[in-house]
């Protein structure tokens, strides 16, 4: 039987013996057309991998018609030390992510004052810092066929794991706001931004 997963209020994907296609919503009111989807994806049959039958509103990104895009994930020292890096590598490769380079880095206060520069103010980000110095973080480029950061930005979920559809990153492998297990670039320009400061051009 297909599974039909509900990823966000904007984002669908529909598993077929393995293999899966990425349903985006485009629309204004996303937020609400996601709530008819969920109803309406669950009388829908694909019929494979590559073609089935979807609302007009829903745009399928097919694997032979899309751009490789590349994105950029950082998986956070407390799933590191957890044991879960490579069943995170795993779960994001059924999405069709492909693993193109790979890091384990102390970060350093620079590192995660580039990475999260809206939050040097906030009370917390002393105690962030500590927690992602504490230990190595995973740095992983990823190479994905169509849309790539916002799949992965979807993929990783709300920063706090308990607000999280329970198929998220960080719903399953996070335990709170800051130790949420993974990073992920947000938007094409956040992915080279970010890509270019921990890999450098090459």
């Amino acid at each position: 039987m297909n599974k039909i997963l509900h990823i966000s209020p904007f984002c669908f994907l529909i598993e077929e013996k393995g293999r899966g296609i990425i349903c985006n919503i485009k629309s204004k009111n996303a937020y609400y057309i996601g709530k008819k989807a969920i109803k309406t994806l669950k009388k829908c049959r694909p019929i494979s991998a590559e073609k089935a039958y979807l609302p007009s509103w829903l745009k399928i990104v097919p694997k032979d018609e899309a751009e490789k895009n590349l994105s950029f994930l950082l998986i956070k020292p407390d799933a590191v030390l957890n044991g879960y890096t490579e069943k995170i590598v795993k779960e994001i490769k059924k999405y069709a992510f492909i693993p193109i380079k790979r890091e384990k880095r102390m970060l350093d206060r620079k590192d995660i004052c580039f990475l999260y520069p809206a939050h040097i103010k906030r009370d917390y980000f002393k105690d962030f810092i500590s927690f992602m110095s504490s230990a190595p973080a995973e740095l992983i480029i990823l190479c994905r066929e169509g849309s790539s950061a916002e799949i992965l930005h979807a993929l990783a979920g709300n920063p706090y794991p308990d607000k999280n559809p329970k198929n998220s990153l960080r719903k399953r492998f996070g335990t709170d706001g800051m130790h949420n297990a993974v990073h992920s670039s947000d938007n094409e320009e956040n992915t080279e931004r970010e890509i270019l400061y921990f890999f450098g051009s090459n």
